[in-house]
């Protein structure tokens, strides 16, 4: 967990020098620090631009058109604002002293505007907002004295992990004055009653600025019943609808810009715009056409004047990730998932006809962040299950060259395993891939114990990405080969292969599991390191669900795959215990509506189908639930109820509680302790680790 971590690319305007933020830990003090750094990238200087504390978090910075001004979001001063510094001079300046925080920024071409993300009360300014906080804290709001209460009358009523208060996100545009000065920010609609931008992991990649300025462009959830749409009112059907819109306004004065037009009609996702850097009438974004479907294929879509678009890349069967313009307009980029990396590649723009994207950069690895420089270049957040990230300049079909080399010295201190791409014959006949991580050293006629991982989503996939959770080096390390299976509804084999788990759960997905350990324990590299009577899993979100389902499936699990002795251990994290009661407790309804084919009161007996709640009197593995406090997409009762089952009927199991970590185990202190409670846990069951299956690798270093 000491490795620095970097994120929030932004690429001067003569494309020589990068700004950036850099994440550094104190696992014995349990405090971070994420600052401004800056690259040059003539001679790959790096230094830090604003001066270090203990505690601070920076984010989204952005460049003046002159190439030395960078504004960006810092809490130095107590609350998160707009901080400006002065790159040649050093100087940094405080900009904003609003009452209530930021969160997002984002700054247009010509330096004209900053746009910045705030909760406010709908109708309230920030002032009102900072107000009516202030006696929501005293407990004064409904005149019964001090009392803490919410009343609802809609959806939702908590989403992710925070609970619902009234405030919703809206887009503030502050003029940019001069370098160092700004005007006063003004509320896009400050009326609505709308989160743009969306919950929960909505930001600046929702928005684009006209390169002129003469339009901004931003995503918001549309609340439609039937055909008639609120576009100021989200209403309880935004739970259960995943319809996203694009929505427009221009200036309309120097301190006023006109109401949203929102300029997508389709019932599905429209998301991420961006305007060509060199006509501020054509824009491309990201769409999908299957509606409550989020994980549907995401097409590249180019329109103009707000019309509706041509979808570029029809046919191709993989999903865009991030899209951006090349500096001169003549093709689109983006990344895209295919086969367990993400890569990078391009469109020319008018090649409506195209069959494939180009690809303008590959590798083993996951690149993201990308910022096309205007030498044709781009720059990239890139890593690897054998590479924390780091920043590099990525040169169409050249190369790369490293901008930051952080965590080197790290690295160098340790033995990471190698990763193996493997392929086999899984459910229906179908080519499965999996990853396969041996322990660092392999001693031959030894044998070690073998970690199944299971992805959650479940349309996700194990990918060449550095975790700092699920790390597979890390149960490598330890001394167990680690398989990840990207079993039938994994992303990035194509749409037909995502889609194969809708109303499947426990059919497809859960056969892959036990012939991709048949064919791991058979490889003809490893399969004589393994040791098929000392196997465990572990899952979280759906893979939670499928490690419970396993548990209540042991004999089919054991005699489908050839040479597995079933498991010996599970570890169980945010996973679903039972289908029905998923439907009520989850908030966002569109997923399980779509992957069960319907709502629960609707279609009872597609929740029944693989539902793990039937098959509890056949549990028997030991086993460790893991759950957060703040994780509302599986509330914690479901891992207490787990618990409450495997304890009434006497079967071995622990139950690890992180009162303060959602869906996602995040802070560093609190990933160590749980990789050190899950190995601690599953040691116990494959008997004594030998001294040759531990390398130097532990949680402390990842």
């Amino acid at each position: 967990m000491r490795a620095d971590r970097v994120s929030g690319v932004s690429v001067s305007p003569s494309g020589t020098r990068v700004a950036y933020f850099r994440r550094v830990w104190s696992v014995e003090a349990n405090i971070s620090s994420t600052q401004l750094w800056l690259a040059d990238l003539d001679s790959t200087n790096n230094r830090r631009a604003s001066p270090f504390i203990w505690g601070v978090t920076e984010s989204n910075a952005c460049w003046h058109k002159d190439g030395k001004h960078i504004v960006f979001l810092s809490d130095r001063g107590g609350s998160m604002q707009i901080w400006l510094v002065d790159t040649v001079a050093r100087n940094l300046l405080q900009l904003s002293r609003y009452p209530i925080p930021l969160f997002s920024l984002h700054c247009a071409p010509n330096s004209d505007y900053i746009a910045v993300a705030a909760q406010v009360f709908p109708g309230k300014t920030m002032a009102q907002t900072a107000e009516l906080m202030e006696q929501y804290v005293k407990g004064k709001v409904y005149g019964y004295g001090k009392l803490d209460a919410r009343l609802y009358s809609k959806l939702f009523v908590r989403h992710w992990d925070e609970w619902r208060d009234g405030r919703r996100n809206h887009i503030f545009l502050v003029p940019w004055l001069t370098g160092t000065t700004i005007g006063t920010a003004w509320d896009l609609a400050v009326d609505w009653d709308v989160d743009f931008p969306t919950r929960p992991f909505g930001g600046r990649g929702e928005w684009s600025f006209a390169p002129d300025s003469s339009a901004f462009s931003f995503t918001r959830r549309m609340s439609c019943d039937g055909d008639v749409c609120n576009p100021a009112e989200e209403g309880s059907n935004v739970a259960w609808s995943d319809n996203l819109d694009i929505c427009t306004v221009t200036p309309a004065d120097n301190s006023k810009w006109t109401a949203p037009s929102c300029i997508s009609t389709n019932p599905a996702i429209d998301t991420d715009p961006r305007y060509s850097p060199t006509d501020p009438t054509i824009m491309a974004h990201v769409r999908t056409s299957n509606p409550g479907y989020e994980n549907s294929k995401r097409q590249l879509v180019v329109s103009s004047n707000g019309g509706d678009g041509v979808v570029y890349l029809k046919e191709w069967p993989y999903s865009v990730g991030q899209v951006e313009w090349a500096a001169d307009g003549k093709k689109i980029l983006f990344t895209a998932e295919v086969e367990g990396v993400i890569n990078l590649y391009s469109v020319d723009n008018g090649n409506t006809k195209a069959a494939e994207p180009d690809l303008f950069h590959s590798g083993n690895y996951t690149c993201s962040d990308i910022n096309p420089t205007v030498s044709g270049d781009v720059i990239a957040i890139v890593s690897s299950m054998s590479a924390p990230a780091n920043i590099l300049l990525l040169q169409e079909g050249i190369g790369s060259v490293p901008i930051t080399t952080f965590n080197s010295a790290l690295l160098s201190s340790v033995q990471l395993s190698p990763v193996r791409d493997r392929a086999f014959i899984g459910a229906a006949n179908d080519t499965v891939h999996m990853w396969i991580v041996p322990p660092p050293t392999l001693v031959e006629g030894h044998q070690y114990p073998v970690a199944l991982l299971i992805h959650g989503g479940p349309q996700n996939a194990w990918i060449q990405f550095w975790s700092y959770e699920w790390n597979p080096q890390l149960f490598a390390s330890a001394g167990y080969f680690t398989v990840l299976i990207n079993f039938h509804g994994s992303s990035g084999y194509g749409q037909d292969f995502v889609d194969s788990i809708t109303m499947d759960w426990g059919g497809k997905p859960f056969q892959d599991q036990y012939l991709g350990l048949e064919a791991a324990l058979a490889d003809e590299e490893y399969g004589k390191y393994m040791d098929a009577t000392r196997c465990v899993a572990l899952g979280a979100s759906f893979g939670g669900y499928m490690v419970n389902w396993i548990n209540g499936n042991m004999d089919e699990f054991r005699s489908g795959g050839q040479g597995n002795q079933g498991l010996k251990a599970l570890v169980t994290q945010d996973g679903v215990l039972d289908n029905r009661a998923m439907y009520y407790h989850t908030e966002e309804l569109w997923w399980p509506e779509h992957d069960m084919g319907g709502a629960q009161f609707a279609v009872p007996d597609n929740y029944e189908k693989y539902n793990p709640l039937h098959y509890i009197s056949r549990w028997s593995t030991p086993t460790l639930i893991v759950h957060g406090g703040r994780d509302y997409r599986l509330p914690e009762t479901v891992s207490t109820s787990i618990f409450n089952a495997l304890q009434r009927q006497g079967k071995e199991s622990k139950f690890l509680y992180l009162p303060e970590e959602n869906h996602h185990i995040e802070n560093p202190v609190s990933v160590e302790f749980w990789m050190d409670n899950v190995l601690g846990f599953i040691n116990g069951y494959v008997g004594e680790v030998n001294a040759t299956e531990v390398s130097q690798l532990d949680s402390y270093e990842l």
